[in-house]
């Protein structure tokens, strides 16, 4: 993993509203001793608490929190297709894509959610 990565990063998508959190390095799971991560899916963590996790986990990678609002009416989501065989008619009923993240099997499609 990039060194700094967490340290590096995550200011510029506080900087931009979006609610990202530290996650365990080589994992998906929230950095160790984070508590109640999920209350930041509907608000950006407070100064003190970047400040804290910019010190403690600079080496993490970045979760960006599902849910956070990204405009008055939309918040951000997910549509994760664990199966390559259901990409093509995901994309098609969805009407394509913005942003994805292609994983070892599947493609996780970030979409906006009307509130």
């Amino acid at each position: 993993m990039e060194k700094r990565l967490f340290a590096d990063q995550a200011p510029r998508h506080w900087l931009r509203k979006l609610s990202v959190i530290p996650i365990e390095p080589a994992s998906k799971q929230p950095a160790r001793g984070l508590k109640n991560w999920t209350a930041y899916c509907d608000n950006l963590p407070k100064p003190e608490t970047r400040t804290d996790w910019l010190e403690r986990y600079p080496d993490h990678g970045i979760g960006l929190c599902l849910g956070t609002r990204i405009s008055e009416t939309h918040r951000i989501g997910v549509v994760d297709v664990d199966d390559d065989a259901y990409v093509r008619v995901v994309l098609a009923v969805l009407g394509g894509s913005v942003a994805a993240k292609r994983g070892k099997k599947g493609l996780s499609i970030f979409v906006r959610v009307t509130v």
